[in-house]
């Protein structure tokens, strides 16, 4: 509700981002101004992770069939951004790393279905110093997101997205 009341006062830079299929009917019922929205993709955590279980997102296999159903020829929303979160964050790790090649071959199919995606959201997390010794190449992790994402957009014959992503404390 606080989203769309801010919406409705001449915010215009909002994306909300829809954590399942049932928060799009609130925004269906609740706005009559152009809107544009974000999709949390579902990811598998890791199987040490206390919550295993899919959870936070529409699960991928789901999302292009939601798009088609729901929100296409709907002229209020586009869906711009696609989203996905990870809850260990930012690593330099092959699971992270498995994540974020799956999302951004997502992504690519995806945009092929929907030209006005040109979004992905990497979440966040970024490690940051706790500790005297603590070690961290940020310029090797971020420049493996770049690359990794250019790539697989080239495979794909796709834009590259803008890159959204909340550092969080790391910023701080």
């Amino acid at each position: 509700q606080y989203i769309t009341d801010m919406m409705y006062d001449g915010f215009t830079n909002i994306i909300p981002v829809l954590d399942n299929k049932e928060e799009f009917n609130f925004y269906q019922n609740e706005l009559d101004i152009p809107a544009r929205l974000g999709v949390r993709i579902a990811i598998e955590e890791q199987p040490d992770f206390s919550l295993y279980t899919t959870r936070l997102g529409i699960r991928p296999d789901e999302i292009i069939d939601f798009w088609y159903d729901k929100i296409k020829e709907n002229p209020l929303f586009k869906v711009v951004m696609l989203h996905f979160f990870i809850n260990s964050g930012i690593q330099d790790t092959p699971y992270y790393w498995s994540e974020l090649e799956k999302c951004v071959h997502f992504y690519c199919r995806f945009k092929k279905e929907n030209p006005e995606l040109t979004m992905i959201n990497i979440g966040g997390g970024l490690p940051y110093r706790t500790s005297l010794t603590f070690e961290f190449d940020y310029e090797y992790v971020i420049g493996e997101i770049v690359s990794r994402i250019k790539r697989i957009c080239t495979e794909y014959g796709v834009e590259e997205p803008d890159i959204v992503t909340e550092f969080g404390s790391y910023t701080v």
